[in-house]
């Protein structure tokens, strides 16, 4: 960061780190999401969706004021993650698949 961007930009790193996890979920809840609707089921990827937008504004509030841009990481990546657990719990209901199945990559 600072070789890139300046002293200035420091402070981001933490709240990059902090962030980093809910991005992974990001990306794994639009691959449960586009097979849930796929399956004929957009209302549990709603809810989901739903489920993380007020859990997001819920945090927010809490923490940003506690730990700045720290908390608003945190708050986000806490939110989709509990989103992407409520998507593969449905996920593995609807395809009788087991957790160690969407946890363990095999070949194919």
């Amino acid at each position: 960061i600072d070789l890139l961007y300046g002293v200035e930009f420091l402070p981001a790193v933490g709240p990059f780190w902090l962030l980093l996890p809910g991005i992974i979920s990001i990306a794994v809840g639009r691959v449960l999401s586009s097979d849930l609707n796929g399956r004929g089921l957009p209302g549990a990827v709603a809810r989901a969706n739903g489920l993380a937008l007020v859990l997001n504004l819920a945090l927010n509030l809490w923490w940003i004021p506690i730990w700045g841009a720290s908390g608003a990481a945190a708050a986000t990546t806490v939110s989709y993650g509990l989103a992407v657990v409520f998507l593969a719990r449905r996920y593995l209901r609807e395809s009788r698949a087991s957790w160690v199945d969407l946890l363990i990559l095999k070949r194919t």
